[in-house]
This record gives C-alpha cells, structure tokens and sequence, in this order.
C-alpha cells in the first residue's frame, strides 16, 4: 500500500481462491491479486504486471511453524521440528528425485519452482538457531508491530514479546 500511495480504506479485500486469480484478474472482478510465484508466468502472460514482490522484502518476510503451546506437549513439538529438520535435509539432498515431485504436487513446471525458489532462504537447523540465539525474531515480530501500529492496523499495542515461547531464553526454542 505505501509503495502504491494507498490507504487502507481505498483497498477492499476479496479472498478468492488461488486457483482463481488468473481468471478474476482477466474478466475484471479483481483489479489486482497476492499470489504465489508459481503463477507468475501464467499472470504475465496475461498482460498483468508484477508491482511487488516478497523479494522486495527477503530481510523483513519470515515463514514461522506456529504450534499452541496449550495444546502441543514438549515431545510433540519436538517431533515436529525433527520432522521439518529432516525432511528438509532429504529434500536438499535429492533434489533430482524430489523436485519432480514437487512440481506435479504444486501443479506447476520446472521454470515455475525454480523462480519461487530463487533467492528463498530454506529455514535449515542453523538458520533457525541464529534467528533465535541473536533474538532476531523478536527483532523482526517489534518491527512489524511497529509498523502496523504505525499504519493503524491495529487498535492497540500489545507485548509483542507473548508471540514467543517464554522458555527460549537464548536457547534452542521449546
């Protein structure tokens, strides 16, 4: 919206679909759309045009696993970070095998995941205990909340300090 000049009260949200945009892009029901990567090709060859990209943020845009801390025991919640951990690493490793895969799974081609995946910064083991260990994430979480109570796009402020586990201390996260 600042880069367009706009405010919030001229944009109206309509939630359509992914597999939708293309066409609501085409017969006017929508004049512009939050997609993927995977279908931008298919949305330039339309005529439409690229205003902004996650890209354009790679240091601000994050991708969490959120767990209820309520819900979730301890042992659950580590099974879940070993999972992504691993299934990372064998996608890594045998990326001939498994991109294939992807992309019939995605729906899309070759040239498709490789755009989505260019610049992408893969969440690995390291990454995840450098974002938490240098408190980056709790620097990332005060700056969106910052901006969006800055942008009106929230009633209140509140300890954004809460949207993290209060065990982590330094250490790996819990």
């Amino acid at each position: 919206l600042d880069k367009a000049e706009l405010s919030a009260d001229e944009v109206k949200v309509a939630n359509i679909p992914l597999y939708m945009h293309l066409d609501a892009l085409n017969n006017g029901t929508i004049d512009a759309s939050i997609s993927t990567a995977a279908i931008q090709n298919q949305a330039l060859e339309t005529g439409a045009i690229p205003l902004f990209t996650s890209r354009d943020l790679h240091e601000d845009i994050l991708n969490v696993l959120v767990v209820n801390r309520e819900r979730i025991s301890p042992e659950l919640r580590a099974r879940i970070r070993a999972l992504w951990y691993t299934s990372l690493d064998a996608w890594l490793e045998h990326r001939t095998k498994s991109d294939p895969l992807l992309c019939k799974r995605l729906g899309i081609d070759e040239q498709s995941l490789q755009r989505i995946l260019n610049g992408l910064v893969m969440g690995d083991k390291a990454l995840n205990d450098q974002y938490f260990n240098q408190d980056l994430l709790a620097k990332h979480i005060k700056k969106v909340h910052a901006y969006m109570l800055s942008k009106g796009l929230l009633l209140q402020p509140f300890d954004s300090t809460l949207l993290l586990p209060s065990c982590l201390n330094g250490r790996d996260p819990c």
